[in-house]
């Protein structure tokens, strides 16, 4: 019988907080949305792009459900985004 190895746990990124550049946006009672405009000045890379994103939550839960990065070239979203997690992604149209 083989035995199985543990899988490592992924580590859920969580809500940011109001400020360091993050805004909220009202999206109703069931959500909690939070909108960056640059987290490069969060300490991402010193790149120069620019990296807007968009997280969202179940409103009352810390763990972030999407982060979309419509804004990056290459515009992708992350389910349920941890530190390494996998890009999706996410067609853009012009205009």
């Amino acid at each position: 019988m083989k035995s199985e190895q543990p899988q490592p746990q992924r580590m859920q990124q969580t809500m940011p907080e109001d400020g360091d550049g993050w805004h909220q946006i009202n999206a109703g009672p069931h959500l909690h949305i939070m909108f960056h405009p640059n987290r490069q000045l969060l300490g991402r890379e010193s790149d120069g792009i620019v990296r807007r994103s968009i997280v969202v939550a179940v409103a009352g839960k810390r763990e972030q459900a999407l982060r979309f990065d419509p804004f990056s070239v290459g515009s992708h979203y992350h389910i349920r985004p941890s530190l390494r997690g996998k890009q999706l992604p996410l067609w853009v149209d012009e205009g």
